[in-house]
């Protein structure tokens, strides 16, 4: 029998299902998430990796039509029909009743990223899209939405599902940037960080082009307990003062409990992990 396999029409589809999935109704308009990040099992990441770049092209292009299609098959909406009637305070007053007149992308582009599923179980087969909102970045920093909000679905051979469970916290990661203090809950076993653009990275911080748009991963350790860190910078990473091995020798470095991640000098992360 043979195995299944995500095609690249299958990962379009998933993409298109999770921006319908995830809509953020407004006032004036509904905003559909233009960055999306796909994982995929390590095997079919292998075989689709060397067309990414036409891949986005599609998905990008059917998406644009989806969005059409939204947008072609609308009723008239009770905002539409309050405004005609001279009662606009109605939308003011956040009347349930009104919905949003258009849909829009949130940012200035489609964004589509597949990696490998960190995930060493998950099937072959199975497309699992991580998105969010985006505002178009400013010049200085490529800052993009102050809040951000990411939905996930998962389609595992025809079955489409938007991931409700609730998620154990791994790591806690607290930084200052430029937009001030945070603290970010590690829940899945390998994260990106890096400087916050109109491209993925689960963790973002807001600061100067120094810091890398991809910048550090961080992953659980397979099969045990435990941290490893992977620079993937131009201007490098270290940890507790100590600089990691440069981005091409692919190395990755085991992480203590609690650590200093620097990024470009320019950033510290406060790592702590919560596995027992």
């Amino acid at each position: 029998m043979e195995d299944k396999r995500a095609t690249g029409r299958d990962v379009i589809e998933a993409v298109v299902d999770n921006m319908t999935q995830s809509l953020e109704p407004l006032y004036t308009k509904t905003l559909a998430p233009s960055l999306f990040q796909v994982y995929l099992h390590p095997n079919d990441h292998q075989r689709l990796m060397t067309i990414e770049g036409e891949l986005a092209v599609e998905a990008s292009l059917r998406l644009d039509r989806a969005l059409s299609e939204l947008n072609a098959g609308r009723d008239e909406s009770p905002l539409e029909k309050v405004a005609k009637l001279g009662a606009f305070n109605k939308l003011l007053q956040g009347d349930p009743e009104t919905e949003a007149m258009t849909y829009e992308r949130a940012g200035p582009r489609w964004d589509i990223r597949i990696d490998p599923h960190p995930d060493e179980s998950f099937p072959r087969g199975g497309i699992e899209v991580a998105s969010q909102l985006a505002i178009k970045a400013s010049s200085t920093y490529a800052k993009g939405s102050d809040t951000v909000r990411i939905s996930r679905t998962q389609r595992i051979g025809e079955t489409s599902k938007r991931d409700t469970k609730t998620l154990d916290v791994l790591a806690r990661i607290a930084f200052t940037d430029d937009s001030g203090s945070h603290e970010y809950a590690m829940t899945k076993d390998e994260i990106l960080i890096g400087r916050r653009a109109d491209v993925w990275a689960d963790l973002q911080v807001v600061c100067p082009v120094d810091v890398s748009r991809k910048h550090v991963r961080i992953r659980r350790v397979p099969a045990g307990n435990g941290f490893e860190i992977l620079d993937v910078s131009s201007l490098g990473t270290s940890v507790n003062g100590e600089k990691l091995p440069a981005k091409d020798l692919v190395q990755w470095t085991r992480l203590p409990v609690r650590a200093r991640i620097g990024l470009a000098g320019k950033v510290v992360l406060e790592f702590e992990s919560r596995i027992s």
